[in-house]
């Protein structure tokens, strides 16, 4: 994994959106927008419906809708989004 990457697993309770190593992330935080690079210190917020963009490492912009609502957490490099439901 390269140094300005972090691992990203995105869950619903059908399944894993999204596995592996990302670059960015950007979410629908309760109260605006939250932004996560490597490094981030450690966080745990409650997400609410909206766009969910990721940046993996191959560069190319993923964008997702999250229904529902969910949890965020950042710990040591990782971080884990659990969501009602993902499109």
């Amino acid at each position: 994994m390269a140094d300005r990457a972090f691992s990203l697993n995105i869950l619903t309770p059908e399944k894993p959106v999204y596995t592996g190593d990302a670059v960015a992330i950007s979410v629908p935080g309760w109260e605006g927008r939250l932004g996560v690079l490597a490094g981030h210190a450690p966080l745990i917020s409650y997400l609410k419906s909206g766009a969910i963009e990721v940046t993996p490492v191959s560069g190319k912009k993923i964008s997702y809708s999250a229904r529902g609502n969910g949890f965020l957490e950042v710990f040591n490099n990782k971080v884990v989004l659990l969501m009602d439901a993902v499109d």
